[in-house]
């Protein structure tokens, strides 16, 4: 069966907010691939190392997260880069809510 990475990509990370959500529905997604005999994986971009996190409560500033999202070198993306290489999936599955895009 196929190696199948669902990924919920950051968004607070890069405003920073410090994340407490999880996407339900990505979750359901997986359990039935799961069900079905996938190897799947979930990874959340928002639930990295502390390090990253930034304080509860920042107000939302766009600007800084479009800046942030475009470095490159930012470490939430050197995660998510960590994740894809080792991880090596088949497909991969993206959720992205509207606010996101």
């Amino acid at each position: 069966m196929a190696k199948i990475l669902l990924v919920d990509p950051p968004w607070y990370i890069f405003q920073g907010i410090k994340s407490s959500s999880v996407v339900v529905g990505i979750v359901y997604i997986a359990t039935v691939l799961r069900e079905n005999g996938h190897d799947c994986l979930v990874y959340n971009g928002d639930f990295t190392t502390d390090t990253l996190k930034g304080e509860e409560g920042l107000s939302i500033n766009c600007e800084n997260y479009l800046d942030n999202m475009a470095y490159e070198r930012s470490p939430a993306w050197g995660d998510f880069d960590g994740v894809l290489r080792e991880y090596n999936p088949d497909y991969v599955g993206i959720s992205i809510h509207t606010a996101e895009i």
